[in-house]
């Protein structure tokens, strides 16, 4: 995925928690999705990057790439976590709520009090401050 290819799905996925949020349904999926632009927001700004490999720099572009070239054992949305943390303590923190409510809204229940979903969509936009993404 190119640079402006992941800063679009981002986009695309703040659209459509935005469009959930409207309908006053699902909130498991505006949180979900609210994560998943988070997500592409964050490997928008950390990718590509480059690293040394054998004594010649390597480009990385991918969570996935990182993961096998440093030999992460931890799955990609913990090591997308670490990573958050190094750039910003307030990064890391958001993103980790983030995949912490996404967690329990893909996998334990679908409804939410209104403050969590609110919580949510406030944790996205400090991740796109933080980040120095326009605010959409």
């Amino acid at each position: 995925m190119t640079k402006e290819e992941r800063l679009n799905h981002a986009l695309n996925n703040e659209a459509a928690s935005k469009v959930l949020l409207s309908s006053g349904k699902f909130d498991d999926w505006v949180i979900t999705t609210t994560f998943y632009a988070s997500l592409h927001y964050i490997c928008y700004h950390l990718f590509p990057m480059t690293a040394e490999k054998n004594g010649r720099t390597v480009t990385i572009r991918t969570i996935d790439q990182y993961r096998s070239h440093y030999k992460i054992e931890k799955n990609r949305h913990r090591t997308l976590c670490d990573l958050a943390f190094a750039v910003s303590h307030d990064l890391g923190a958001e993103y980790n709520y983030l995949l912490d409510q996404s967690m329990l809204a893909r996998y334990h229940h679908y409804k939410f009090e209104e403050s969590v979903v609110t919580s949510c969509k406030a944790s996205l936009i400090v991740i796109k401050q933080i980040l120095n993404i326009p605010m959409s």
